[in-house]
């Protein structure tokens, strides 16, 4: 990422589109996380509509500080409208490592399970959210995410603009 480019633009962008992808997909989104979760894998988790996650050593980090990126502004807005107030500013800043210890406190997991149970409890709530009227659970899920997807939408394209200009 540090050596830039239209690949690693291309790379930063896709998967911020793909976020916004999920976080309007018109269907219940359920992920489970069967391990850790860095960077733009951070940011797809939060993307879900529900998220079960692994009881474990696992690490859930937004690790852009760490590296030596600027963390992206479509990252911010993801994690904006996920994580408690003090916890995001502690992930963007301080590249704070959750835990599954508090990944739920945080706002990074809905639910933690033995690791062996992960895939298992998505599928429960899987089949839960697929008794949902789907238009009912569409309309909800975009008025709900509104001004999310505003921010995120124009995240991106801040985004898209600020790379350009490294090319």
């Amino acid at each position: 990422l540090r050596a830039g480019g239209p690949d690693a633009k291309a790379m930063v962008l896709g998967g911020f589109e793909l976020s916004e992808r999920l976080l309007s997909f018109p269907r219940p989104v359920i992920i489970a996380c069967s391990g850790h979760a860095i960077a733009m894998g951070l940011f797809l988790l939060l993307s879900g509509d529900h998220r079960v996650g692994p009881e474990g050593r696992f690490k859930f980090q937004a690790n852009e500080v760490v590296i030596g990126v600027t963390i992206p502004n479509a990252a911010v807005e993801i994690l904006r409208q996920r994580l408690t107030p003090g916890c995001l500013a502690r992930a963007i800043a301080l590249a704070e490592t959750f835990t599954p210890t508090n990944a739920v406190s945080s706002g990074v997991l809905d639910e933690v399970v033995p690791p062996d149970d992960v895939l298992a409890r998505a599928l429960e709530i899987a089949a839960l959210a697929g008794t949902l009227d789907p238009n009912a659970h569409r309309i909800a899920k975009l008025r709900a995410r509104q001004q999310s997807l505003e921010a995120l939408r124009a995240a991106i394209d801040a985004d898209d603009a600020e790379l350009a200009a490294f090319l």
